[in-house]
């Protein structure tokens, strides 16, 4: 059966600059790093927001039948009777342990980790792409020296030839150089394998579709520098040190670990919250209209409550021991 022929796609020239920015906007690593770091942005705001009192608007309807006692009425009355509830409640924490203040601070140093790993993500992705282009850029040139080289051996096989043609070499000389030129051959096609791999492996850092025509453009170099920088590897360790981003944000995470720690171990510690109500409420067993109850009947409350932790079946030293054993992990 005939193969399908298929069409070239027109090619499309991508500059170092150019590849620079499409990673930057394709990279998958890249984007769950921007992924986790708006995760761990979430996180953060919903700590904030537990500090603050919750408000809630609730009603609920019903209808009784048979006997029932009518506190209106101060008897018992047997009949079918319709109820409506409703009201709003509010509560919030006053003390738990200083857990909230302790979940804050974790989720703030780990959304300060996600930004830093960000940061680590996008220089691991320059030095990728710049990687790529470099090893690009030697096997484009190692291609043109076998190319060079072959063409040089296959110029000297033919002067052997007519030498031998001639009768002033002998023709094992010729044997001897057509070996040569095969093995240049083979260095050729073996530097043009190397020279698509490196393409290839641009492609894959920049997610590219693999089925396009690309031409890669190396960046120019700059000849007109004469400025020389000596480094020694005191300085680099110091330098990498204190500017490495990952290593910033494993600070980070160890010290977003400490502050869970802290906040298991506030469940040992009683709670105190505030809350506060205001409702009404209607029932049809009454002479009285709808909006007459509900002006009667409303009423509101408000209650501190201090919960003692007596026994919680280990839940609190377990989850003390996890996060110990999650900071041990980070350190």
């Amino acid at each position: 059966a005939p193969l399908t022929q298929q069409t070239t796609a027109p090619e499309q020239t991508i500059t170092f600059d150019d590849a620079i920015r499409i990673a930057l906007r394709q990279n998958t690593t890249l984007q769950q790093a921007n992924n986790s770091a708006a995760l761990s942005s979430a996180t953060v705001r919903q700590q904030r927001l537990s500090f603050l009192p919750d408000l809630r608007l609730s009603t609920s309807t019903g209808q009784n039948y048979g006997r029932t006692f009518s506190t209106e009425e101060g008897r018992i009355l047997n009949q079918t009777t319709n109820s409506v509830n409703a009201g709003v409640s509010s509560s919030m924490t006053l003390f738990n342990g200083l857990s909230n203040v302790a979940n804050l601070k974790s989720a703030q140093l780990t959304e300060n980790a996600g930004e830093r790993n960000v940061q680590r993500a996008e220089q691991t992705v320059a030095f990728t792409v710049a990687s790529n282009f470099l090893a690009l850029v030697q096997n484009q040139e190692q291609l043109r020296v076998r190319q060079e080289n072959l063409t040089a051996q296959q110029a000297q096989e033919a002067q052997i030839k007519a030498y031998v043609d001639a009768g002033s070499r002998p023709i094992s000389d010729l044997y001897q150089q057509q070996a040569t030129v095969a093995s240049a051959r083979t260095d050729l096609v073996n530097a043009q394998r190397a020279f698509e791999l490196s393409k290839v492996d641009i492609i894959q850092a920049l997610n590219l579709d693999p089925r396009g025509n690309y031409a890669f453009t190396p960046p120019a170099l700059d000849t007109t520098s004469n400025k020389s920088i000596t480094f020694n590897l005191d300085s680099l360790l110091t330098r990498a040190l204190a500017q490495r981003s990952d290593l910033d944000a494993q600070e980070a995470l160890v010290s977003a670990a400490e502050q869970s720690v802290k906040a298991a171990k506030g469940g040992r510690w009683p709670a105190l919250s505030l809350s506060a109500g205001y409702n009404s409420a209607y029932n049809s067993a009454t002479n009285l209209g709808f909006y007459d109850q509900l002006d009667q009947r409303r009423g509101g409350s408000i209650s501190v409550g201090l919960s003692l932790p007596l026994f919680d079946r280990g839940s609190v030293d377990l989850a003390t021991q996890r996060a110990e054993v999650a900071e041990d992990n980070a350190r």
